[in-house]
């Protein structure tokens, strides 16, 4: 899925809770219809969209429930979001690369794409 936050996604804490317990911010999270780019491999971060990039392998639309789907043969995969005309995922791998998926043989996997860019946590 690709889901927009927005506003205050800071855990609030309440006496009626448990200790270490909190409750959900204020802010609002909503799906959003947007481009998914998926890429063979790893890949460094890059803003601008090149629909001939050597290892682009499909691009797709989220629905209007943020859902999207793409069969893919088995191997490692970039799958980023475009959002407002710039590449965007807000998960990177300790390499400095955007995060990856491994799709296995047989098998659906399940990527989820957050703009946070209007959230706090």
């Amino acid at each position: 899925m690709v889901l927009k936050l927005t506003g205050n996604h800071i855990p609030r804490v309440g006496s009626a809770l448990p200790p270490g317990a909190g409750r959900p911010g204020s802010g609002a999270t909503r799906p959003l219809s947007a481009p998914v780019h998926v890429f063979k491999g790893t890949l460094k971060p890059h803003v601008k969209p090149n629909p001939t990039h050597p290892t682009l392998a499909k691009t797709v639309r989220s629905d209007k429930q943020g859902r999207y789907r793409v069969p893919l043969p088995p191997g490692v995969y970039t799958v980023v979001a475009e959002i407002k005309g710039k590449l965007y995922l807000n998960l990177h791998r300790s390499d400095g690369n955007w995060a990856t998926i491994t799709v296995h043989p047989g098998q659906w996997a399940t990527w989820n794409i957050r703009d946070t860019s209007e959230a706090a946590f």
